[in-house]
C-alpha cells in the first residue's frame, strides 16, 4: 500500500495479528505499526526477513518513481541505502539516502 499512502492499513494489521499470535507477541493487531518499523522489535528479532521483504518492496517502488522524486544522485556509500522506519504522527515515515522517502 505504499504507493497510496504510508498509513497503516487493515491488511497490514491483520498480517501482524496473525504473526503476532503465533508467536505469542503481546497486542500485535494494535501495535502493528511499531512492530512493521521495528520500533518493537520482537518480530524483527525472529524474522528478519520480514524486514528485508518490507524494504525491497518499498525500494523496488522507488525504482518506478520519476526522475524529479528521486534523492540527489551522488556517490552514494552502500550504508546510506539502509532504510529506517518510524511511527509518526499516524504514518510511516522511511529515511534513506540522508532523505525522507516517499513513493
Amino acid at each position: 500500500q505504499f504507493d497510496k499512502n504510508m498509513t497503516c492499513s487493515n491488511g497490514d494489521r491483520k498480517f501482524m495479528e496473525q504473526v503476532g499470535l503465533c508467536l505469542g507477541v503481546d497486542a500485535p493487531e494494535r501495535e502493528a505499526h511499531l512492530l512493521i518499523t521495528g520500533q518493537r522489535p520482537e518480530l524483527v528479532e525472529l524474522f528478519l526477513e520480514l524486514q528485508w521483504f518490507r524494504d525491497v518492496v518499498f525500494l523496488w517502488k522507488m525504482l518506478l518513481l520519476s526522475v524529479d522524486n528521486v534523492p540527489d544522485q551522488k556517490a552514494w556509500r552502500a550504508t546510506d541505502s539502509i532504510l529506517k522506519w518510524t511511527w509518526e504522527h499516524d504514518r510511516f515515515v522511511v529515511r534513506g539516502f540522508d532523505t525522507n522517502l516517499s513513493p
